[in-house]
Parts: structure tokens; C-alpha cells; sequence
């Protein structure tokens, strides 16, 4: 019996012992982890964190701070594994989420530059694995199968990531999966696209008044070739709700983008075109013209060089910085278009302390003569007019949008209008709509 006790009370001792093991670190302890690792000592760290957690193995700070450290020399497999180490010792750790997080985006970022896909999808499926809660990761899934061309693969994995976070229509999440199953169906031809479309109708039925779910349910209609009209209307809708709580705005005078004579072939807010309706509502067209007979062309219009709009000089309309160039999409056939590339350049402007962007499209393939984070001048040369994108013939497509990228009646200055045979000058607000048909002079 006596001896029963004794082995009794030596099994206590024990468990205080390996009790006393997972304890936190005292105070000190971990601060002095801190402190070698914000000095940059990332070895001297290792080195100290380790010794460490000999005598206290489940400290969450020396571990944390032991992955910062492999981290930052580099050694990714051990970073990982304590990262791991911690997720498992304390599954709500948000700084070892965040830290593996990021870590396996690097990994990620690095394999698919080397094009080294499979690696991109081992750390992907690592991620989806010990990160099951986090979005991003089953976006760089799609993604990825997006960047090596398995579309059909990407498509599947886009819908059932909006099923899951939708939690199958019965809230509305993210439309970006909805978006992104779009660009895999134009790729996948008319049976996707309708698959593509039919759910998205179905949402929309379900949330008939969020705006860019309007949008997105016109875009659909729009690639699956149903009615102009209709698919409009979805558009108008939403951009009237914005005009209503919106009404003070105000258009800066501009530049007109062009020299020479132009012909509006395409006014504001025409019903049978998708990009002057909407927020693109005050778009317009420009068409270069002879200055007898208003002819748009010098051939039989077989050719994109036969138009007279082809190469011609565009001008920045207003001093700016470039946020956004386009430039490596082949001009299309007559009579043909590019549902997926466009060249273009859009350029930010501010005026008496508000932001307006221009923007400039169909232009020719390697044309744009200016790069992201330029400042352009006024009158600047930035690139020639082509035919990409949804263009079936050479014209420049022009907008100016405010600062929530939402399209603004122009008005041109130092321009002259054509009326009644006669030209004109004209400071544009003068006039209550550019219509198809007007014809500009800008000399």
C-alpha cells in the first residue's frame, strides 16, 4: 500500500512536470523574441526561438515568431511547417493564418511566373487544405486553371465557389466569381455562355434591385446576343438611380480628342449599342470624313486602311496621368470583332479639385506612345486610331467619366459644329445632346 502512494505521488509530480511544459514563456522571454527578431537578427531569432522552445514547446509567440524568422531568410518549408505547427496548436492563431496566408500567395505568385503550374497547384491545394475559410484561394484555383487555358475546369470551379459562398442563391455575395465564369464562357462558346446567362437571370430574380447585378445580367444578355433594347433597359435603370443622387455634376471643358473632320456615327445613349448606354451613357463615336461629300472612306471599305479614320493622330483632352494602356490586341476584320482585347488608354485628370478620367478606345495595335504613370499634357499625341475590341470598323470610341468612373456629357472647347451647312463655333454645354450625325471641325 505504502509503496502504491509512493508511485502515486511521483505520477503527480510527473504530470505538474509536463504540465509546466506547455505554459506560456515568461514575459521576458517572449519580449526578448520580439526584440532580436524587429532588429533584423533573423539567424540570431532561429537560433534563440528554438533554444526556447525546448523548455516551453507550445509558446505561441516563439513559434510564431520562429516562422517569421525562416520567413525571412528564406527557408519557406520551415516557416510552413511552423505556421502549420501553430494553426494546429491554436486553429483561431490570426497570426499564423495571416502568416501562412501570405506566404503561400508568394509561393503561388513565384511558381506561376516560372510557369511552373503543377508547383502553383500543390501550394494551392496546401492553402485550400489548412486555409479552408479563405476565398482567395479558391479564386487563385479558378485562376490559375484560367492563366493555362483549361477553361471548362475554371468555369466549374467559379460556380461552385459562388454556390458555396452564395450559399446557393440565398444571399448575395461576391458577383466576381459571376464575372469571372463570364470570361471562361467566351472562350467556351454559345452552350456556356447560355449556362453562363441563365444563371445569372436566376439571381437576378431573386436581388432585382442591386445595381451591378443590373449590370452584370445586361453583360449577359449582351454576349449571348438577346435583344439591344432589353438589355438596356437593365443598364438605364441603374444609371438613372445614379443620375437622380447624383444631379450636381458638372463637366470640365476639354480638348476635342481629334484634328480634322469628324462625324458622330454614334451619339449619346443609342439603344442598339451597349457602350453608349448605362454608365457609358455619353459615349460617342468619332468617324474622320472628307471635307466633300462626307465620305468615311478612300477604298471599298474591304480593308481596315481603306477607312480614313485608320492611323489618325489621338490627342490627350486635357492635362493628366495615364492609369491604364492597352496595346497588344490585332485589329479586327471589317465586319469582325474581339469579344476578349481591346486597346485603349485611360487618363486621369483633375480640375478644380475634382477627378474625371478620358478614356480612348479601339486604338491601333502598339500605337499608345505613353505608359501608366505618365503625365500627359493637353494636346499630347498618345496613340492612333485602329480597330480592336467590339469595333467592325476603324473609329475612336470616347468617354469622360467622374470620379466613380461614371460617363459625363462633354463639352468640347474650341471646337466648331456643323449646322444648317454652316460651320459653327460652339462651346458644346450649349448643346443638349451629341447625336449621330453631327459633324465636328477641330482645326
Amino acid at each position: 500500500m505504502k509503496n502504491k502512494l509512493i508511485i502515486c505521488l511521483l505520477l503527480s509530480c510527473l504530470n505538474i512536470v509536463f504540465a509546466k511544459g506547455r505554459v506560456e514563456a515568461p514575459v521576458k522571454l517572449r519580449n526578448k523574441a520580439i526584440e532580436i527578431y524587429r532588429k533584423g537578427n533573423y539567424y540570431e531569432s532561429i537560433k534563440f526561438n528554438l533554444k526556447s522552445l525546448n523548455s516551453y514547446p507550445d509558446d505561441e509567440t516563439l513559434i510564431l515568431y520562429l516562422a517569421y524568422s525562416y520567413e525571412q531568410v528564406n527557408q519557406v518549408q520551415q516557416a510552413e511547417k511552423k505556421y502549420v505547427d501553430l494553426i494546429r496548436l491554436n486553429k483561431n492563431n490570426i497570426y499564423a493564418l495571416n502568416g501562412l496566408s501570405y506566404l503561400y500567395h508568394r509561393q503561388i505568385d513565384y511558381h506561376v511566373k516560372q510557369k511552373k503550374y503543377n508547383l502553383a497547384f500543390d501550394i494551392i491545394n496546401k492553402a485550400l487544405y489548412y486555409l479552408p475559410h479563405e476565398i482567395d484561394f479558391q479564386y487563385r484555383h479558378a485562376e490559375t486553371y484560367m492563366t493555362i487555358g483549361y477553361y471548362n475546369e475554371a468555369f466549374q470551379l467559379w460556380q461552385k465557389t459562388w454556390f458555396e459562398t452564395s450559399n446557393n442563391n440565398q444571399q448575395l455575395a461576391s458577383l466576381y466569381p459571376l464575372y469571372k465564369m463570364g470570361d471562361c464562357s467566351l472562350r467556351l462558346g454559345n452552350k456556356k455562355k447560355n449556362q453562363w446567362k441563365d444563371l445569372v437571370l436566376e439571381i437576378n430574380q431573386l436581388f432585382p434591385d442591386h445595381n451591378d447585378l443590373l449590370m452584370l445580367t445586361a453583360e449577359a444578355l449582351f454576349y449571348c446576343g438577346e435583344k439591344a433594347y432589353e438589355r438596356n433597359l437593365y443598364r438605364n435603370q441603374v444609371m438613372n438611380q445614379y443620375l437622380e443622387n447624383n444631379s450636381d455634376r458638372e463637366s470640365p471643358p476639354i480638348r476635342f480628342p481629334l484634328n480634322g473632320r469628324w462625324q458622330i456615327s454614334s451619339g449619346y445613349a443609342e439603344n442598339c449599342l451597349d457602350t453608349h448606354n448605362g454608365y457609358d451613357k455619353y459615349c460617342i463615336d468619332l468617324s474622320r470624313i472628307t471635307g466633300d461629300g462626307n465620305k468615311l472612306l478612300k477604298g471599298v471599305g474591304a480593308e481596315n486602311s481603306d477607312y480614313l479614320s485608320y492611323s489618325q493622330d489621338v490627342f490627350a483632352v486635357h492635362d493628366g496621368i495615364v492609369v491604364k494602356v492597352s496595346s497588344s490586341a490585332e485589329d479586327n476584320p471589317i465586319g469582325k470583332m474581339n469579344w476578349l482585347a481591346t486597346n485603349l488608354v485611360k487618363i486621369k485628370h483633375e480640375v478644380n479639385g475634382k477627378v474625371f478620367y478620358s478614356l480612348y478606345v479601339h486604338l491601333l495595335k502598339d500605337s499608345v506612345t505613353v505608359k501608366v504613370g505618365d503625365r500627359v499634357e493637353e494636346g499630347q499625341k498618345i496613340a492612333l486610331i485602329g480597330n480592336s475590341g467590339l469595333s467592325t470598323a476603324p473609329h475612336l470610341h470616347f468617354g469622360l467619366y467622374d470620379e466613380n468612373n461614371i460617363s459625363l456629357p462633354l463639352v468640347f472647347k474650341n471646337i466648331q459644329v456643323k449646322v444648317n451647312e454652316q460651320f459653327m463655333n460652339y462651346h458644346l454645354k450649349e448643346l443638349a445632346m451629341i447625336t449621330k450625325g453631327m459633324i465636328f471641325l477641330k482645326e
